[in-house]
């Protein structure tokens, strides 16, 4: 059996995540601070920053994946392993940086 320790995180392609999110596949979570979120974000994500980041507001929702985001990956990298330890699985979980999020969703 897998300890939560030992469960890797797959990073997602923009391509990847705006197919997903045309089709409803996926929750995008922006764990981003709320001045950044609030200069620019992607439509449709949820705001629930690193420095406050609680797992049990993530909403589980059957055949959905969870994409965290932020600009350089390391905030979702980190909110990803607390959704881990918290049992979420790592099927569920991705990651990746989005350094523009407008241009994410124009392209």
């Amino acid at each position: 059996m897998e300890s939560p320790t030992t469960k890797t995180m797959q990073d997602v392609e923009a391509t990847t995540l705006k197919t997903w999110l045309e089709r409803r596949e996926a929750l995008l979570i922006d764990v981003r601070e709320p001045p950044e979120y609030a200069a620019e974000h992607i439509p449709d994500a949820t705001l629930l920053p690193l420095s406050t980041f609680d797992p049990t507001r993530v909403p589980q929702e059957a055949g959905k994946k969870v994409v965290l985001h932020c600009v350089m990956g390391m905030r979702s990298a980190q909110a990803g392993q607390k959704l881990l330890d918290a049992g979420f699985s790592a099927d569920e979980v991705r990651t990746m940086a989005v350094t523009n999020p407008t241009r994410l969703v124009e392209e």
